[in-house]
């Protein structure tokens, strides 16, 4: 899952990332690109590789260095899925360096073209367009965007992507207030994730579940589906589906009172989810902020902080267990 996030050179990047890490594979990549006996489809294809595995290991300036030669290289009509691919890596290093209205204007652009663009990258564009509008706050925009993908993905029987749209519809539905229809998009999305054994698509689907569970009231339900999500493999479970399972936990810990160890695990939270979500951490999700605010009002703020420091010290597998713990007494207590 995840497709858009991650771009449309995935599959070839898990294939070399197997058999080498990151660097090592950019810096075989840099060592031939200079070859002139390369053909040229090759030597486009591996410039956008390597821009993409630069990004990836955080060589953020290197890698927007090669988007420009690139792009460069290619004439207007040339190598459409490149030039896509090319956008959303340029795209990925703006939200990752602080500017994500310049990634989202990129996409925008690329999209306005249109032209040869591949229906999936397209289609990538819109989920990633819909959740800039998610990180910014733009309910609205999120819930307009997820279903233009939605229709996009209908459209071109591409459903390996409607898991993704529909968890993030649910979630921007939520905010809104509409539960009803949050909660039927997480259940369908939840439902194919498991028809299909997709981890991470079970992961997003019970955390836009948890949200409407602690929308509506019902910590032992939101408990009882974050603690699912902690639940699944370690190796399965993306470190940012587990940090937002932790700070629902969190949740219901304030709720029940519980607000110091709330506050550790709101740290621990905060700290995987500023990076996965472009440096807003527990803010871009209201009930986490609200919730956090209470444990700080509740506690005061130098014990808040303290909690607050302790968390982020945490393993990420101390924080799950910690939180797990937490939400059998959770669900115990309120059952």
């Amino acid at each position: 899952m995840r497709c858009a996030r991650r771009g449309p050179l995935l599959a070839m990047r898990q294939f070399f990332w197997r058999r080498a890490g990151a660097a090592e594979l950019a810096g075989r990549c840099a060592r031939v690109l200079d070859d002139p006996t390369l053909p040229r489809d090759l030597l486009v294809w591996m410039h956008a590789a390597l821009a993409q595995s630069w990004y990836e290991i955080g060589r953020f300036n290197s890698a927007q260095e090669l988007v420009r030669r690139t792009r460069a290289m290619l004439e207007d009509d040339e190598y459409p899925e490149v030039r896509g691919a090319l956008a959303m890596t340029a795209a990925a290093v703006y939200r990752s360096t602080g500017q994500p209205d310049r990634a989202a204007a990129i996409l925008r652009d690329m999209l306005r073209r249109g032209g040869d663009l591949p229906i999936p990258l397209r289609l990538s564009m819109l989920s990633l367009l819909a959740w800039h509008a998610e990180l910014s706050g733009d309910q609205h925009a999120a819930v307009e965007g997820y279903q233009r993908a939605l229709i996009v993905a209908a459209a071109h029987d591409l459903r390996v992507h409607d898991l993704e749209l529909r968890a993030g519809l649910a979630r921007a539905l939520c905010r809104q207030g509409q539960l009803d229809r949050a909660r039927e998009h997480a259940q369908r999305a939840l439902a194919q994730a498991r028809r299909w054994d997709i981890e991470d698509g079970i992961a997003e689907s019970l955390d836009a579940l948890g949200l409407c569970a602690l929308a509506e009231g019902d910590l032992r339900q939101a408990a009882d589906r974050y603690a699912e999500v902690l639940g699944s493999r370690a190796d399965a479970l993306d470190r940012a589906d587990a940090a937002r399972a932790v700070a629902g936990i969190a949740c219901c810990l304030a709720a029940s009172g519980e607000h110091r160890l709330a506050a550790v695990l709101f740290g621990a939270a905060e700290r995987d989810l500023h990076h996965a979500h472009d440096g807003a951490g527990l803010g871009v999700e209201p009930a986490f902020r609200a919730a956090a605010q209470s444990c700080r009002t509740r506690l005061g703020a130098d014990e808040f902080d303290t909690a607050v420091r302790d968390g982020r010290g945490l393993h990420p597998s101390q924080a799950r267990a910690e939180a797990l713990v937490a939400a059998a007494r959770c669900g115990a207590s309120m059952g």
